[in-house]
């Protein structure tokens, strides 16, 4: 290793070069010998599978918000300094070395502050401006927005300042409101979460007799392929419950089931990008292995199933075996 006069690794110019050729954190992992599970064209790591290394050599740890090459992944998550993973990489420090382990005072105890009550905005007079954001703009049915408001997992909410926000309300195992999410309904774009909530249980829109779970990203792509199905003249009601899990959490899957042991099969309707595809790939192996059957659809147009709603509607419609 390349150590200077005042005992700190260093790197040439040479060397951080041949780093970059070898930046590609997925032939890392596996020279290193790391426990990866292939599903599809992905990888993810046995001990936390969270953790996905794709094709391209990228890798991304969706439960921590972190991402990169090799070089990201050395520093990351082995905790090695910026210069040791580039000679890693460069090949002048061979693999399996044991780095220098720098001492470093314990940091005092961080004051926990106090939990914030979980409290649902102050519902709007009427409802005229979320079936306007909802079925206009967002081209969703107004039966399935009924429904959502009949089964109070959607409202319309007004700040003290006079917003209006579409309110989407998750609820727990007695229907209590446990967590809500909220969307702008103006000209700008707004995403938020009411605070103090809990996404343990994630947002569920209930069916007659379900014996399917369809699994989405959010809400709205729930409702989007609720009103796909109803336009092809199927209940979309019928034998389905629809959870949106706010993200891509397991936890939310794992709770509904508990809760309703009946439900053996279940349909997974991610995003189409890379994170939904890899989440996709990971839940779906999860349960198989926990004896369910699954299957996986991605949205055949745009990035998500609103996207395909909207450029159904005034066009030629989606075939039907293209989203059942």
């Amino acid at each position: 290793m390349s150590i200077s006069r005042n005992n700190r690794t260093y790197y040439t110019k040479e060397e951080y070069e041949a780093a970059k050729r070898n930046d590609n954190a997925l032939l890392y992992a596996q020279s290193q010998g790391y426990d990866l599970v292939r599903t599809g064209r992905y990888f993810y790591l046995r001990q936390h599978d969270s953790l996905v290394f794709a094709p391209s050599g990228c890798w991304f740890w969706n439960s921590r918000g972190l991402s990169g090459r090799a070089l990201e992944f050395i520093v990351l998550y082995e905790g090695r300094s910026f210069p040791e993973a580039v000679l890693i990489l460069a090949g002048t420090v061979q693999p399996g070395f044991t780095p220098r382990v720098i001492p470093r005072s314990i940091p005092p105890p961080v004051k926990q502050p106090q939990p914030i009550p979980f409290v649902l905005p102050k519902p709007a007079n009427n409802d005229r401006q979320l079936f306007a954001y909802l079925c206009g703009r967002r081209k969703l049915d107004e039966a399935i927005v009924r429904e959502m408001l009949e089964q109070k997992v959607l409202y319309e909410s007004v700040s003290p300042n006079h917003i209006h926000n579409a309110c989407f309300v998750s609820q727990d195992e007695t229907g209590k409101p446990c967590s809500a999410f909220l969307r702008g309904m103006g000209k700008k774009s707004f995403k938020g979460e009411v605070p103090g909530g809990s996404k343990n249980h994630g947002w569920l829109l209930h069916g007659k007799q379900p014996d399917t779970l369809l699994v989405f990203e959010a809400a709205i792509d729930a409702a989007s392929y609720a009103s796909l199905l109803l336009h092809q003249g199927i209940d979309p009601f019928q034998g389905r419950d629809y959870l949106a899990l706010g993200g891509l959490c397991f936890d939310p899957i794992a709770n509904y089931l508990s809760a309703h042991p009946h439900i053996r099969k279940i349909d997974l309707l991610l995003d189409g990008d890379s994170w939904g595809r890899a989440a996709a790939a990971r839940f779906d192996m999860d349960l198989q292995e926990k004896g369910f059957h699954v299957s996986t659809q991605f949205p055949p147009v745009g990035k998500d199933w609103n996207d395909t709603l909207i450029s159904s509607c005034g066009t030629e419609q989606i075939q039907a075996d293209t989203v059942l």
